[in-house]
C-alpha cells in the first residue's frame, strides 16, 4: 500500500496509517500487507509496473491524481464508484468500478481482472492512457480553464447575486421603501459612548481617514457621567463636525438603536468609541452591498491592538455554523440602513452583551444574510476594562439561553448540525477567545514572554485548550 499517512481517521481518532496497522497487524507480520507509506512520483512506477491492477478504494476523492497518474501510465484501475473518480473511468472499457454498497462487488470486479485475456488488458490500458491524453493532460485542462476564466471575466458584471448555501435570502431592489434614505449613498456611522474620552478622538480621526467620503458621523451618548469625557464631548463636536445625541443611560444596545433610527445615509456602520478601522474598509464594504442584492452587510476580519495582539478570522454567517458561535465582527458591520432597521434592531434584554449576535442572528433568520470580507480591516482594541473581560461563563450561558430560546425556530431547524458540531468541538461558550489575554504574571518566577509561550502552546492541544481557558478564566485572569 502506498501512501496512507496525515489522514485522520475521525472514528478512532487516530491517523488511518496508524489505523490500519492496528487492523491488519498480522497480515503485516505475515508480508501480506506491505505498508510503503509516501513514495516519491518518479518512483511509483517500479511499485506498480507488474501489478495486475492499481487498487484505489476511497469514497471522498473528487477528481484523484492516482487514478489519472496511473491510468496515464496505462495501468488497470478498480476504484470505488462512490468518490470522483467514476467521472474518469467508463467501467470495463479503461478500468473497473465496484461499489462499497454492495457486498460481492469488490470480489467480482478483481475476479474479472484476474480473469482477463492479455489481449483485453492491452486494450484496457490503451483506453486508459487515451482517456487521460485526450481529457485530462495539462494542455486539455489548461484551455479548459482559460476559456471558462475568460468567461467568467467576461461576465464579472453580471452576478448580482451572493452564491449562498442556504435559499432564505432575501433579494431586495437598491431603491429604498424609505424616503429618507433614497437621494444619496451616504454612509451614518454611528459610535455609541459611555466614558470613553480617551479613546474616542482616535476613533473619529481613523472613519474620517476612510477612502469612501460621503459620511456622516453619529456619537450617541449614553449618559456619560464622567467629567473628562463629557468635556470631550463638546471639543469633538466642535473639532469634527458631528452630530451629538444626549440620552439618558440605557446601555449599548439602545445607543446604537437610537443612532440608527436618526442616521440619513443609505448605508449603516457602527464603531465602538474604541476600535479604530482600516481607510479602504466602508468603500469596500459598500461596493459589494451596491452589487450584490441579496447582501445586508458586510464584516471583515480583525485586528488586535492595545493589550493584544493577532487576528481573527470571520466568516459569511450562515446556519447552522452562526448558532453554534459568532462568526463575523458584528458589532463594528456595515448595513443597509433599512434591512438593520426592519431586523437588526439591538434587544436591550441582552443585558450582559451579545446583542450585536443576536441582532445578526434575527437578520439571518428573517433572509438579511451577510458576507466577510477576508482582510483585516477593523481593529479592535484589547483593555483591561472592556465588557469581554466581564463575562463571566454564568453570563455567557444565560444569554446563549436566551438567544436561543428568542429564536427558538431556527434553533431546532439545525438542531441536528448544531448537535453535532458542538459533540465535535465543544459549546460554543468554550471556544478560544484570543482577545483574552492569558496572565500568567502572579507567577514571579515565569516571565511573561514565557508565560504566552506556554499558554499558546496549550492553546494548540485541543485536549488542554478547554482546562486552560478555565484555569485561566478562575486564576489567572486578572484586569491589568
Amino acid at each position: 500500500m502506498i501512501g496512507g499517512g496525515n489522514h485522520l481517521y475521525h472514528p478512532e481518532g487516530i491517523d488511518m496509517i496508524d489505523f490500519i496497522r492496528k487492523k491488519y497487524k498480522n497480515e503485516i507480520v505475515k508480508n501480506q500487507l506491505q505498508l510503503l507509506g509516501s513514495v516519491k512520483p518518479e518512483n511509483i512506477r517500479k511499485y506498480t509496473e507488474n501489478a495486475k491492477a492499481v487498487l484505489i478504494p476511497s469514497v471522498v476523492e473528487n477528481l484523484p491524481y492516482t487514478v489519472i497518474e496511473s491510468m496515464a501510465q496505462g495501468q488497470i484501475v478498480l476504484a470505488s464508484i462512490q468518490g470522483g473518480q467514476s467521472e474518469i473511468i467508463d467501467d470495463e472499457v479503461d478500468g473497473f468500478l465496484f461499489d462499497h454498497k454492495k457486498a460481492d462487488s469488490f470480489a467480482d470486479k478483481l475476479q474479472i481482472i484476474n480473469s482477463l485475456s492479455k489481449e483485453n488488458e492491452i486494450n484496457i490500458s490503451k483506453n486508459a492512457y487515451n482517456k487521460i491524453v485526450n481529457n485530462y493532460s495539462y494542455n486539455v485542462i489548461y484551455e479548459q480553464k482559460l476559456k471558462l476564466l475568460n468567461i467568467l471575466l467576461d461576465s464579472k458584471n453580471n452576478y448580482t447575486e451572493f452564491p449562498f448555501k442556504s435559499v432564505n435570502s432575501l433579494t431586495v431592489e437598491q431603491k429604498t421603501t424609505n424616503l429618507k434614505l433614497q437621494t444619496s449613498k451616504l454612509l451614518s456611522v454611528v459610535i455609541p459612548y459611555f466614558n470613553m474620552g480617551n479613546y474616542v478622538e482616535e476613533t473619529i480621526q481613523s472613519i474620517l481617514k476612510s477612502t469612501y467620503r460621503n459620511l456622516e458621523i453619529i456619537l450617541v451618548n449614553d449618559g456619560t457621567n464622567e467629567q473628562y469625557s463629557i468635556e470631550k464631548i463638546s471639543e469633538l463636536e466642535k473639532k469634527y463636525k458631528i452630530q451629538v445625541i444626549h440620552k439618558k443611560n440605557e446601555g449599548l444596545a439602545l445607543a446604537r438603536n437610537d443612532g440608527a433610527k436618526v442616521a440619513n445615509g443609505k448605508f449603516l456602520a457602527f464603531l465602538d468609541p474604541d476600535d479604530t478601522i482600516e481607510p479602504s474598509y466602508y468603500e469596500k464594504a459598500i461596493n459589494v452591498l451596491l452589487n450584490k442584492n441579496n447582501v445586508h452587510f458586510v464584516g471583515c476580519w480583525a485586528k488586535y491592538f492595545g493589550e493584544g495582539k493577532g487576528y481573527w478570522a470571520t466568516f459569511t454567517t450562515e446556519p447552522p455554523y452562526l448558532l453554534a458561535h459568532n462568526m463575523i465582527n458584528s458589532s463594528a458591520l456595515i448595513y443597509k440602513t433599512e434591512a438593520f432597521l426592519k431586523s437588526g434592531l439591538n434587544d436591550p434584554k441582552m443585558l450582559y452583551g451579545m446583542e450585536d449576535y443576536e441582532s445578526v442572528i434575527n437578520m439571518v433568520k428573517n433572509g438579511y444574510k451577510g458576507v466577510a470580507l477576508p482582510e483585516p480591516l477593523w481593529n479592535y482594541r484589547v483593555r483591561k476594562n472592556s465588557m469581554a473581560r466581564a463575562f463571566t461563563i454564568e453570563k455567557q450561558l444565560y444569554l446563549y439561553r436566551t438567544i436561543a430560546e428568542k429564536h427558538h425556530d431556527i434553533f431546532a431547524k439545525f438542531s441536528s448540525e448544531i448537535t453535532s458540531i458542538i459533540n465535535t468541538n465543544g459549546a460554543g461558550i468554550s471556544f478560544d477567545n484570543p482577545t483574552l489575554r492569558y496572565n500568567l504574571k502572579s507567577f514571579k518566577f515565569i516571565n511573561i514572554r514565557l508565560s504566552q509561550y506556554i499558554i499558546e502552546r496549550f492553546k494548540k492541544l485541543k485536549v488542554l485548550r478547554k482546562p486552560m481557558i478555565f484555569i485561566n478564566k478562575t486564576i489567572f485572569a486578572k484586569n491589568k
